[in-house]
């Protein structure tokens, strides 16, 4: 670890420190605890958690389990004996190929509420793999498979308009309160105020994926959907926005790739401050444009820009540690 947070044998830490330090939220490591028996810290007099240099050893020993594609459920036996889970490859593949089998059936489930209608069930599944499983691990395994699936049942459904647009709203619903932190141990990235902003001809998933993304690295801001990208010069400097992030159009033409170069240029200048005209403004406001998502890589080549994943923009702007496992690598 390259800051000061990095655990020495004197030193013990609080849920949310580990959470920070690891990439697990406090919700999944009580959840660990709990329900298998993982990670298992001391407490203070007052009951608090406090982890150590093995319980943050153990954390990253799961995370390497989950990313082989074992269940959160068959864990505990491999921390036992790693060296000969990893001799045995053959049990491995099976192992994985049953855990790509279970994340089948929790998309079976998923996709039973939708067909439904049924909100609560559909909050209390996501619920529930949220508190057993990083989001990154979520992301690559469950989300996008889950949605790209959505979209080939309900194109060959009478109702899937309705079904759609109902899903987008719930996952919305779902999703909005993450970008709050106000729930103790919960870290919370420097990096605020910030702004996502989904593009008129975006696809429907991406920006809430993102959304989801950018709360799990704790980074505070708001998503709004905007049909006229000349507005956001105006809001930007209204809202005193620091770092936008940009879900571009599914496929931007040239005039929208002129756009985007304008809107750089715009921003690149100064704006003025509350009470100010921009006549009256000396001091130079510096946003950062990010262009995010599955669709943002061929915009970024066309305006000459590196096209790097959230994680990857994050890391740079120092608001995560280079091995911080939360988000994940292909929006």
């Amino acid at each position: 670890m390259s800051n000061a947070k990095t655990v020495t044998e004197e030193r013990w830490v609080s849920i949310g420190d580990a959470a920070e330090l690891t990439g697990v939220n406090p919700v999944t490591l009580r959840a660990w605890q709990r329900r298998f028996g993982l990670v298992t810290p001391k407490r203070t007099a007052k009951g608090h958690r406090l982890y150590g240099r093995e319980h943050l050893a153990q954390i990253e020993e799961i995370l390497y389990w989950l990313n082989q594609g074992v269940a959160i459920s068959k864990i505990k036996p491999l921390l036992a004996d790693k060296e000969l889970a990893i001799a045995d490859s053959q049990a491995l593949k099976v192992t994985a190929s049953e855990q790509a089998d279970l994340w089948q059936q929790h998309i079976n489930q998923l996709n039973q509420q939708v067909i439904n209608f049924n909100s609560q069930g559909l909050n209390d599944g996501l619920k529930q793999l949220s508190s057993l499983y990083p989001f990154s691990i979520l992301l690559n395994k469950l989300y996008w498979p889950w949605l790209r699936g959505v979209d080939s049942i309900l194109e060959q459904r009478l109702d899937g308009a309705v079904i759609e647009s109902w899903l987008v709203d719930e996952l919305a619903f779902f999703i909005a309160p993450k970008r709050r932190f106000d729930k103790q141990g919960t870290p919370k990235s420097p990096i605020k105020p910030a702004l996502l902003v989904a593009l008129e001809r975006t696809d429907k998933w991406s920006p809430l994926l993102l959304s989801a993304e950018l709360s799990s690295y704790g980074v505070e801001h708001q998503l709004i959907r905007l049909t006229d990208i000349k507005l956001l010069y105006l809001l930007v400097h209204r809202l005193n926005i620091r770092q936008l992030f940009i879900a571009p159009h599914v496929q931007s033409s040239a005039a929208d790739i002129r756009q985007y170069q304008a809107l750089l240029q715009q921003l690149s200048q100064s704006a003025p401050q509350d009470n100010q005209s921009l006549a009256e403004a000396t001091e130079l406001q510096v946003v950062n444009v990010h262009f995010v998502g599955i669709h943002a890589n061929t915009v970024n080549q066309q305006l000459g820009r590196q096209h790097d994943s959230v994680a990857e923009l994050l890391r740079s702007a120092g608001a995560i540690e280079a091995d911080d496992h939360r988000g994940g690598n292909n929006v």
